[in-house]
């Protein structure tokens, strides 16, 4: 599936029928996209909806010469969210998505039942 953005287009999928959903984050880095969670998805998709993405520039989702700022990174997260997980849902972020996952967590906190950090680099102010 795809969120439509103005200047670009997201992929997010989702697999399993149970609840609560899991989104499985992965960090905005080159080369770094939903796959990178192939091994865990199977697994939790017995028990959960396990929903992932690939962010801007990476996987199926589109290419783009700007937005990569975490302004921009934050509204597609947001558009895909909007999109595709029920609430409240388990954040699972890995790397530096946890400085999104927090940000997401103060913004919408009725929407977050857990939030899970793996490898978690945090940087940004908010």
């Amino acid at each position: 599936m795809f969120v439509e953005r103005p200047d670009a287009k997201l992929f997010w999928q989702a697999t399993g029928a149970g609840t609560p959903d899991v989104f499985l984050c992965p960090p905005r880095q080159p080369a770094v996209y939903g796959r990178l969670w192939k091994n865990q998805i199977p697994y939790l998709s017995h028990y959960f909806r396990v929903v992932t993405m690939d962010p801007r520039g990476n996987g199926r989702s589109t290419h783009t010469p700007t937005g990569y700022d975490f302004e921009t990174h934050y509204a597609d997260l947001l558009a895909v969210l909007d999109a595709a997980v029920r609430p409240p849902f388990v954040f699972v972020a890995f790397s530096c998505a946890s400085m999104l996952a927090v940000r997401y967590a103060t913004d919408y906190p009725e929407r977050v039942s857990h939030l899970v950090f793996v490898g978690a680099q945090y940087r940004q102010s908010l």
